[in-house]
This record gives C-alpha cells, structure tokens and sequence, in this order.
C-alpha cells in the first residue's frame, strides 16, 4: 500500500489487527499526525504503534543514507560526554566486559566503552557508516540483517541507544537479543519518551484544537514506528526476561554546553522533569 503526501512518498505494510507487543485485538486507532500518519493504541498493554507500518523497503532505503545527516565533528565531543555518563552508570552494575552496540550509528558509544575497557563489537543497517567505524576504532562491525550476521552470543552488556523505536518488531529483536547476552548480563535502552511533559502538553493542545500547526510532529512518524512511555518498555523488557534495575531520563547533552550547565542538567533538572528521552538499564535473569 502507497501513500503520497505533499511533503513525503510512503510505502505500508497491510494494516495490523493486533497489538504487535501482547498480541491482543483490543486495539483501537488513537491518533493521526500531520503527515497523515495513523497510530493505534492498545487497551491491554497501552502500547503505541504506527499502524500500518513502513513496508521493509521503504526503511532499507530510509537508513540507507540515514548516517550521512549527522556532523561528526560538531557532535563528537556532547555524545562523548552523555556516553561516557551511561557507562558510569552501567558500571555500577557490572564491570567492563564485552559489550554489542547494535545500532551503533558514527560509533560514539563505541568509542567511548573501548576507551573505559571494554572489548567492544558494533552493529548497523548501512555498510558505509559500519566500514567508517570499524576503520577509526580498529574494531570488528557488523551490517545488513542482524538475523543472519556473524554476531554470536557470549555479551556481558548489550547497548541500543535511540534504536528500538526504529523496529517494526520489538519482540522479535529482543528474543534475539536475550540470547546474545550471558547469564546476569545487562541490556542497556534508550528511547524517547511519547509521555514526556512537553508531548502531554501538545498532545492535550492537539486534542482541544488549539494547537493545529505540525499536528503530532513529536512522534517523529518519518522514521520512528514505535512509541515508548517508562512503563510499556518495562512491561515489554519483563516479558523477555529482563529485570530493569534503572529508569530515569536520558541526559541529553548539546555542542557547546558549560560544565555547570551540564552539571545542573545531570544533578537536578534531569530527575524533576519527565524529559523527551528516558533509558532503562535491564539485566538478564
């Protein structure tokens, strides 16, 4: 199924008639944005989805150039800084190890677990941004289908950061996932929030017809199928046999940040606002 909008061509899938988390019917249509987008909701397990989703080739071309939009150098420094901040909280759980980033992207958080110890491996979708990688940190990426990748088990810490919400099939990668990760090891997730204040607002805005520009623009419906709030990815993660040990709001550094900036973001800001992006740390029981 196509869809042409004024703005974007898509490609669908055929529409779902069933939660793709728990699998149950009781799903009712719940929101379309401005681009025409339609997104269900579930009323057994409150989860969000596009519905119906991007067809596989649309996304294979999406992500084929997805990598080339970000400036490397601009950004280095801020993600090397927010990451090297994940880990000090991954390492209060367990020490370094081996680590898997899937969805490693330009592999700043590669770089940044090589720097603290870790033995690391990345994975992506796009050959060109993997082989960039695996040149500048001199370590083993994989791409393509990660189902059918050289990538074997034996992880103490698996990392997605601003990933899961791109997959048409959560269920599926985190099956494939938990089998990757050894006995007590950990999964490390980062994800937007759908339920952040700012969202609730403009949602709420949308709903009584006030705020009518962009409408729903905040479920990035260009790339993102999924739609996470803390409690469905808990559930979600509970039910492929992760016991989540911490949840909180990303801390989401900027280019050209002062130390004091960051240091009120991380210290206090970060814990009093319900914030555009949250991360779960989950281990393997």
């Amino acid at each position: 199924m196509k869809y042409r909008s004024s703005k974007i061509n898509f490609e669908f899938d055929v529409k779902a008639e069933k939660c793709i988390v728990c699998t149950s019917s009781d799903i009712k249509d719940y929101f379309v944005d401005h681009n025409g987008i339609s997104i269900s909701k579930c009323n057994v397990c409150a989860f969000e989805f596009m519905n119906p989703q991007y067809s596989d080739k649309y996304l294979e071309e999406y992500y084929s150039t997805y990598m080339e939009s970000e400036d490397f150098s601009h950004w280095h420094e801020a993600l090397l800084y927010g990451h090297n901040f994940y880990f000090s909280l991954i390492e209060k759980h367990t020490s370094p190890g081996k680590a898997l980033d899937i969805g490693c992207g330009n592999g700043h958080l590669l770089e940044v677990a090589l720097n603290r110890g870790w033995s690391v491996h990345g994975y992506d979708v796009d050959k060109t941004s993997t082989q960039n990688v695996a040149r500048r940190l001199n370590i083993e990426v994989d791409y393509g289908d990660l189902f059918s990748s050289n990538i074997k088990s034996g992880f103490d810490l698996v990392t997605m950061h601003q990933v899961l919400e791109h997959l048409k099939d959560p269920n599926k990668y985190l099956e494939y996932i938990y089998k990757l990760i050894n006995n007590d090891g950990y999964l490390f997730v980062a994800v937007p929030n759908i339920k952040s204040l700012s969202n609730r607002m403009k949602h709420f805005l949308e709903r009584v017809g006030i705020r009518r520009k962009n409408v729903g623009k905040y479920y990035a419906t260009g790339h993102h199928v999924l739609y996470f709030e803390p409690k469905t990815l808990v559930n979600l993660l509970e039910q492929h046999g992760f016991k989540v040990v911490l949840q909180r709001n990303c801390h989401s550094s900027r280019p050209n940040q002062s130390r004091l900036t960051r240091f009120l973001m991380r210290n206090i800001t970060d814990h009093f606002f319900k914030k555009g992006t949250f991360l779960v740390i989950a281990k393997k029981v």
